[in-house]
């Protein structure tokens, strides 16, 4: 099995957290925030080169360091569909023959 990292995800993808791998200051830390083992993440934002990454946890956005994300291992990515897109009618033209 592949070990993936929350700075895998994708923006508007979601995974389900499997284990948190930070030094002990910082794992405290993150799961006083909502980062625990089983918890769904959804990755909101994605800074360019090596900046941090926003994402939500529960009812909390956090806007992580790479390094800090890179120690989050994840599961269960899935690819979010859009509110709006799931709602939007489709539309159909019919050609009178």
């Amino acid at each position: 099995m592949l070990n993936h990292y929350l700075t895998a995800l994708k923006p508007q993808q979601t995974a389900t957290i499997a284990n948190l791998h930070p030094e002990t200051g910082l794992n405290h830390r993150l799961q006083a925030l909502g980062f625990r083992v089983g918890q769904n993440v959804v990755m909101l934002r994605k800074a360019w080169f090596a900046g941090p990454v926003h994402v939500r946890v529960g009812m909390t956005e956090v806007i992580l360091r790479r390094q800090e994300a890179s120690k989050i291992e994840v599961v269960n990515i899935t690819n979010l569909v859009s509110v709006d897109a799931a709602r939007k009618p489709k539309i159909t033209t019919l050609i009178n023959s």
